[in-house]
């Protein structure tokens, strides 16, 4: 090769080369530009919350979004019963000790009947709870149902009571924590129980509570004999069919929770 031609070829492969760092060069910032969709920032509005202690704050909406939730220790958030489910995200979350979600349902009034048979107490609210978990003392998430009223009377029928609610618990954390299902019905053994010194959620979604007592049979005087008292077993039967459909309306509800591996996004919250 010629020395004229040796340095065309050269000066080509240099042109080249230039050509292909300015390429590299400029496609570098559209490549570090890119984030997948699930990262991506979120338009949905953060809102923070933070509980002092002893303090309880009311939710007032059914979906609400955080970028920060703080309760500090003894603190209540609490859910109106009237609320058919109640989603809840944090990104980032520190709860204290003895804190509490507070979601069950109303307690039928003692003086409101209605057929002859007590109030029910209503059905808690679903939860949906999507938490980021950074440090945590103990918490009680309650979705217990409502309570029956009493039936004060020898031929009333007490009020049934309100069906669980679902609650669906989605968590990251850098720590372990422990998640157990228990019987929340009788709120002054809850507030004797002894909270545990590991991080720990405790989650009740039962049926709330019913008097046991049934109706007592009618008895009448019969018309064959004045001196003999019969049995109207049709009134007892009748009654104790009809608190047994009321019963059988009325459930415990589901625990699902799932610890994930990764910070939960707020595009991952599904709205149930």
């Amino acid at each position: 090769m010629s020395g004229i031609a040796l340095q065309r070829f050269i000066t080509m492969h240099h042109k080249y080369f230039a050509f292909t760092i300015i390429t590299f060069l400029w496609t570098l910032p559209i490549i570090a530009q890119y984030v997948p969709q699930s990262h991506r920032k979120s338009n949905i509005k953060l809102h923070t919350i933070k509980i002092k202690k002893g303090q309880q704050i009311t939710a007032a909406r059914p979906v609400l979004f955080c970028d920060t939730l703080i309760m500090a220790d003894e603190s209540t958030l609490r859910v109106p019963h009237t609320f058919k489910s109640f989603t809840l995200y944090a990104q980032y979350c520190k709860i204290g000790k003895h804190c509490l979600i507070f979601s069950r349902g109303k307690n039928g009034k003692e003086d409101v009947w209605e057929n002859n048979m007590g109030e029910a107490g209503t059905n808690a609210p679903h939860l949906n709870l999507y938490l980021n978990i950074y440090a945590l003392g103990n918490l009680v998430v309650d979705a217990t149902g409502g309570n029956g009223a009493p039936a004060p009377g020898r031929f009333k029928i007490p009020g049934v009571y309100g069906s669980g609610g679902n609650v669906n618990l989605s968590y990251y954390s850098p720590i372990v924590i422990n998640v157990n299902k228990v019987n929340l019905k009788n709120l002054r053994k809850r507030r004797r129980r002894k909270a545990s010194r590991n991080p720990e959620i405790m989650i009740g979604n039962t049926v709330g509570k019913m008097s046991r007592r049934m109706p007592r049979a009618y008895y009448y005087i019969s018309d064959n004999d004045p001196r003999t008292l019969v049995r109207k077993n049709d009134l007892g039967i009748h009654e104790e069919s009809l608190l047994l459909r009321e019963k059988n309306k009325h459930k415990n509800g589901q625990l699902k929770f799932t610890r994930k591996d990764s910070i939960i996004l707020p595009e991952e919250v599904k709205i149930k």
